[in-house]
């Protein structure tokens, strides 16, 4: 198992919905799920099909 390899894509995958927060509709917006709008991102060799209506920013201070 290569673990930095490994530590890089889980990193990617958490940065992941912190960017589509400021930029919800990144990536392709497939049309087959319609009437709801869903875009396909990669995530290095992943692929990530969030729906853009669900995307909500994060409410830091319930957090701690």
């Amino acid at each position: 198992m290569n673990k930095p390899a490994a530590a890089r894509v889980v990193q990617a995958l958490t940065k992941a919905p912190t960017i589509l927060v400021t930029n919800p509709r990144l990536g392709e917006q497939l049309f087959e799920f319609e009437p709801r709008e869903v875009r396909r991102i990669l995530v290095d060799h992943y692929e990530h099909r969030p729906p853009t209506t669900t995307v909500r920013p994060v409410n830091r201070s319930r957090l701690q």
